[in-house]
């Protein structure tokens, strides 16, 4: 089975290379690659070589995969998707076999030589339409006109979604002649591999913040509606919601510098998930939020990183558990009632484990 497997994952080279170069415009194509070829892809990164080359090591068994996420389990019907603004598992696919094939054989021949091709091979990433949209108003304009603008333009406005760099991923500047600035941060995720049966309980948005440059002011998790899923736009700027999405709006004076910092979205957040395409989260800082003035020569401000920076351990993340419905939860079985049904395909019901493979 296992070499069935590799020569599969061989065949397949030339198609995922061109779904993963053009994301914007083989969505469908790589998201359709995935579950045609989902039983071998689940094998290939549960995997010693799959979880060590991709980076990733859940507490469970690795159970679906898709282009941007990876679903474990963790108890007999609960589960968790953790998923990125990227295609991360595309195109950690891709690079293996493209650049270094014989590490898919070495899963077989010698773990030695996983080893040492694993710790010296090179990541490979492309851009998403996590990013920033940044309005600066004119000599003149009021900060009402510079929050409530529909468009991040005139000035030394600006949008960035393919920085590899540490950025100032949220702002609110007031400079000393009196010209208002606002940054606002934008992360689309693709949650449609998530089962249209999943109920979720818990969602954790995981930001990596660097070293902030001031303190004295909240950042808060809101809902986001960019045009694009890709790319950002000067109009996405007013494409934010002002709806809590976390309790937590942890100062930044008492954020951690140069780590994760995870926000757990309640009830209003865990509805923002798209069971069927994106979810699309953001950031505002609170003098943005909560329309407070800042004074002359206020710049609150502070750094992070998206998906562009190198490697993947400063990501943003979105973690989702979920539970699927199991057969103490199944009422009926194709229009009958549970209570009725003495055997399912020759075998007592009481003797049924699973059915479709559900537990």
């Amino acid at each position: 089975m296992r070499n069935n497997y590799i020569w599969e994952i061989l065949k397949i080279l030339k198609d995922v290379g061109s779904y993963t170069t053009n994301q914007g415009k083989y969505y469908n194509e790589l998201n359709n690659f995935f579950e045609n070829y989902q039983k071998v892809l689940v094998w290939f990164f549960n995997s010693w070589l799959g979880r060590k080359y991709v980076g990733i090591n859940p507490p469970g068994r690795i159970v679906k995969v898709s282009p941007n996420a990876f679903h474990y389990q963790i108890s007999e019907n609960e589960f968790v998707m953790e998923a990125r603004c990227y295609p991360l598992l595309a195109k950690k696919l891709y690079y293996i076999l493209a650049r270094v094939p014989a590490l898919v054989l070495a899963t077989l021949i010698a773990p030695a030589t996983q080893i040492a091709f694993a710790l010296t091979v090179d990541t490979f990433y492309s851009g998403a339409g996590d990013g920033i949209v940044y309005h600066e108003g004119t000599s003149g304009e009021s900060w009402g006109t510079v929050r409530n603008a529909s468009d991040a333009a005139g000035g030394g406005s600006f949008v960035d979604y393919s920085t590899t760099n540490d950025a100032q991923i949220l702002q609110v500047w007031c400079t000393s002649a009196n010209i208002y600035a606002i940054r606002r941060s934008f992360f689309p995720f693709n949650t449609a591999g998530l089962s249209d049966s999943a109920v979720i309980s818990g969602v954790v948005f995981s930001v990596f913040y660097a070293k902030s440059t001031t303190s004295n002011d909240s950042i808060t998790v809101v809902q986001a509606s960019q045009a694009s899923n890709t790319q950002l736009v000067s109009t996405d700027y007013d494409n934010i919601g002002s709806t809590k999405g976390s309790d937590d709006e942890t100062n930044i004076s008492s954020i951690t510098d140069n780590a994760y910092h995870n926000y757990t979205l309640n009830a209003t957040g865990r509805g923002w998930i798209s069971l069927t395409g994106y979810t699309l989260l953001g950031l505002r800082l609170g003098y943005d939020l909560y329309n407070n003035t800042p004074g002359n020569n206020t710049n609150r401000r502070m750094g992070g990183y998206f998906s562009e920076y190198a490697g993947t351990d400063h990501d943003p993340k979105l973690a989702i558990t979920y539970t699927l419905p199991g057969p103490a939860n199944l009422k009926t079985i194709n229009g009958l009632a549970e209570a009725s049904i003495k055997t399912v395909n020759g075998l007592a019901i009481a003797s049924v484990k699973s059915r479709n493979g559900l537990t």
